[in-house]
């Protein structure tokens, strides 16, 4: 990775477009090899463009300024516009707080081209280190599908403990399920 060519910040509203693009496209791509619930991921997204993918207000509502963008100054992939004067986002994560000591990694998503150059290590450093800060959060969970080997072995390497295995009834044909993992912060 370049150095300087990469950065993280809050998502503006200008973002959002971006950022549903983003998670639509790690989504359902993620799921091309399995043509038989192509729909029900499909229905997925739409579900979650209708909740916290609404607009930058229920963005906002659902994240307060806990959702970061990454931004790649220097786009050459991907059908980015170098000539461009709109940031181009190429990353993608949010922190949702359920309660006052647990919250949620949520959103994680990098564009396909941009995998394998740091873009989810640095969303996670700046998304950790902020939860750090909030003495009070002493649990930080996500939930991940189990074919997302990838993601899983990313997560396990933080140090991301699978904690619950749950069935997804639209994807038993393939043997898939949801996984949740945890991480334990602030505690001494």
């Amino acid at each position: 990775m370049m150095a300087g060519r990469f950065s993280v910040r809050q998502f503006v509203d200008e973002d959002v477009p971006q950022i549903r693009d983003i998670f639509a496209r790690g989504m359902i791509g993620n799921f091309e090899p399995y043509p038989t619930i192509k729909a029900a991921v499909e229905k997925y997204v739409q579900e979650c463009y209708n909740d916290d993918l609404f607009s930058a207000a229920k963005l906002k509502e659902v994240y307060g300024d806990q959702f970061w963008v990454v931004v790649d100054s220097r786009p050459e992939v991907d059908g980015a516009s170098p000539n461009s004067e709109a940031a181009y986002i190429v990353g993608t994560v949010g922190l949702q707080r359920h309660n006052p000591t647990d919250c949620e990694l949520r959103r994680m998503s990098v564009r396909e081209a941009y995998r394998k150059l740091g873009i989810a290590k640095m969303l996670l450093e700046v998304l950790e280190n902020y939860a750090l800060k909030q003495t009070e959060l002493k649990k930080i969970f996500l939930g991940t599908c189990s074919l997302f080997a990838p993601a899983i072995t990313f997560y396990k390497n933080k140090g991301y403990q699978l904690s619950k295995t749950l069935p997804i009834p639209e994807f038993t044909e393939i043997n898939a399920c949801q996984e949740i993992y945890e991480k334990m912060i602030n505690v001494i």
